[in-house]
């Protein structure tokens, strides 16, 4: 049985860290942020969330109703806890496919071009931490592509 392993700058998962990796088109999102401008190094105030955790839902689009808590807070950027998909639901920090999001839980790829959308519409930033140096045990599949 042939064996399949995601490539390694893949932009979705759709059926996790083991299955074949999908082709996403960014710039086939209807973006309307085209005037945003960021926000200022000294108007940097975060708030950080963990995306699967912060709704009922878990998902990236969930996530654009909580807009008022976080402005009444004085927040404009906020920092996203890892997202990345790995292959485990509770080793969310040992990533394997450091470029998709984490389809189980938070969404597919156009939820967060969503979420980011509306976020720069409310004039607030969103970081998403990456783990560059959590790789898991699982799913880590760098070393089959090259030393």
């Amino acid at each position: 049985m042939a064996m399949t392993w995601p490539t390694p700058v893949s932009l979705w998962q759709p059926e996790g860290a083991f299955g074949p990796s999908a082709v996403v088109f960014p710039d086939r999102f209807p973006w309307t942020d085209m005037n945003w401008k960021g926000v200022r190094p000294a108007d940097l105030v975060f708030y950080e969330i963990h995306v699967g955790t912060f709704t009922p839902e878990g998902t990236f689009e969930a996530l654009i109703g909580v807009f008022p808590s976080w402005l009444s807070l004085g927040s404009r950027p906020s920092r996203s806890c890892p997202s990345a998909s790995f292959p485990a639901i509770a080793a969310g920090a040992m990533t394997a496919c450091f470029h998709t999001p984490f389809r189980i839980r938070m969404g597919a790829p156009r939820g967060l071009q969503s979420l980011t959308d509306a976020c720069h519409g409310q004039g607030l930033a969103i970081f998403l931490d990456v783990v560059y140096n959590h790789f898991g045990p699982e799913g880590n599949v760098f070393a089959d592509f090259g030393p």
